[in-house]
This record gives structure tokens, C-alpha cells and sequence, in this order.
């Protein structure tokens, strides 16, 4: 089980690494690679005097020589994607939980910022926001003029949230009274304290992704492969079958009216072993 954890887990890092693309991608990409690079070769050294099949050897040995290097230095930037990944997951489920959490425990995050910030609450306004969507720039301008009556000059703002991009051009319009945000980054430090995050959870929400990924892979193989196709495949097949009577090259037509009912065959199979 550990084991089949550990091949999910380094799919999944490895796809990520690479755009998100698939393995069966990554290796074709490999190939590539080591293609263009012995052609290179091989056309620098055929140049040198030299028999052919050394230039072609020696063109594939420095193909696997820039592939080796390449894999060595892809190798150490892995480790440190792994490590951005797990803490931008880790950021992830903290953030999550502040949404949902009560506001008794929100406002204890709150209340810990403030006192290890030294933030003197007769002196200042402390707005704080629980919620998921940004703050938007009517929130911003509230406070504004609450600040203003009160006559303090800094407004302290706590949200699990991001500021709107019109909140942001406000802010930094405004000259009388300072703004001082706490948003995601911040909140994520004080609640990795108070509510730590183990490793095991981590896992769990990747393990996750990659279920969700696979359920989404297998909804379009079905849909790909579903009775309401089959009825396409049928009648170009049989117009191919007719065409091939009245055209000179019958051969083919009859060749892709054969790859036709082969294609429909194989969708009524496969539905009919779902149905199993």
C-alpha cells in the first residue's frame, strides 16, 4: 500500500513538473530530444574527416550525454518543486479551513496577529473577513470613511481572502490614512501554528486530485465511446460501402468503410462491458 502511495504521489509530481503533461508525452518529448541532438552531432562530426558510423555514434553518445546532464540538473530542480508544491498544497488546505472554520477560532488568529504585531486597538481600526471572495473596493471605501470619523490614521485588515484589483487602486489613492493588510500569506503562517498541517494530509488531498483526474479521464472515454456514436459510424461506413461501387480506387473505400464498422464494433464492445 505505502509503496502504491509513493507511485502516486511521484506521478503526480512528475506530471506537474512537466505542465501537466502525460507520461506517455514526457517520453515522446525524451526521444525527441535525443533525436534532434545525435542529428547535430552527427552533422558537426561528419564534418571532421570521419567515418559515417562513428559521426552517427558519436552524434547518439553526445545525444545521451546532453540527456544525462539535462536529467542531473531537471533532478535537483525537481526536489525543489516538490517541496513549492507540497507547501503551496499545504497553503491550500489552511486557507480552505479558514473559510469554514467558526469564528470563534478565526478570531483567535486574528487576536494572535494582533498581539505579536503590537497592534494597539484604541489607536487603529481592525476589520476582519471571513469569507472567499475578494474584498471588493466598497468594503475598502467603508472603512475609509469609518477611519475618518474616528479620526485614526491606520486601518488593520485581516481577510482569508484577496484584495480586488479596484480595492488595491484605492488603497494606494489614498494618502490620510494608512493601510496595513493581512491576507493569505500572512494568516497562512499564524495557521500553520495554531492548526498544524501534517504530512499525511498533504498526501491525502494529492491522492485526491489524482482520483478526481482519473474519474474525469474515464467520463470522456465514455462519452468518447458511448451507443450515441455509433449510428455515425454506421452510415459513413455504409455511404463508403455503396460509394465504392460507382468510383475507380474501390479498394480504399472499402478499406475505411471496413475501419468504420471495425470502430462501431469496438464502441457497442466496450459499452456492452460496461453494461456487464
Amino acid at each position: 500500500m505505502e509503496i502504491k502511495l509513493e507511485k502516486k504521489l511521484s506521478s503526480y509530481y512528475r506530471q506537474r513538473f512537466s505542465g501537466d503533461r502525460t507520461f506517455f508525452a514526457r517520453i515522446t518529448d525524451t526521444i525527441f530530444f535525443v533525436v534532434v541532438i545525435a542529428l547535430i552531432g552527427y552533422r558537426y562530426f561528419a564534418r571532421q574527416s570521419i567515418a559515417w558510423y562513428i559521426a552517427i555514434l558519436l552524434g547518439f553518445a553526445l545525444g545521451i550525454l546532453v540527456l544525462v546532464a539535462y536529467r542531473i540538473i531537471n533532478s535537483m530542480r525537481f526536489e525543489r518543486f516538490v517541496e513549492k508544491e507540497r507547501r503551496q498544497i499545504e497553503k491550500e488546505i489552511a486557507l480552505s479551513r479558514l473559510s469554514v472554520m467558526s469564528e470563534s477560532d478565526y478570531s483567535k488568529i486574528v487576536e494572535s496577529i494582533v498581539k505579536v504585531e503590537n497592534i494597539n486597538r484604541f489607536k487603529c481600526l481592525i476589520l476582519s473577513f471571513q469569507n472567499i471572495d475578494e474584498i471588493c473596493a466598497d468594503e475598502i471605501a467603508k472603512a475609509y470613511r469609518q477611519a475618518i470619523s474616528n479620526k485614526y490614521e491606520k486601518v488593520y485588515v485581516f481577510s482569508c481572502s484577496k484584495l480586488s484589483a479596484k480595492a488595491s487602486d484605492f488603497i494606494d489613492s489614498i494618502k490620510n490614512v494608512e493601510f496595513v493588510i493581512y491576507t493569505q500569506d500572512q494568516l497562512f503562517d499564524y495557521t500553520k501554528r495554531l492548526f498544524p498541517i501534517s504530512d499525511d494530509e498533504i498526501d491525502e488531498t494529492i491522492i485526491k486530485r489524482e482520483n478526481k483526474k482519473r474519474e474525469e479521464r474515464k467520463s470522456r472515454y465514455k462519452s468518447a465511446f458511448s451507443k450515441s456514436r455509433l449510428t455515425p459510424y454506421f452510415v459513413f461506413g455504409a455511404f463508403l460501402l455503396i460509394a465504392s461501387y460507382f468510383v475507380r480506387f474501390s479498394l480504399y473505400y472499402r478499406l475505411l468503410a471496413g475501419m468504420c464498422f471495425g470502430m462501431a464494433f469496438t464502441v457497442a464492445m466496450l459499452e456492452r462491458r460496461r453494461d456487464e
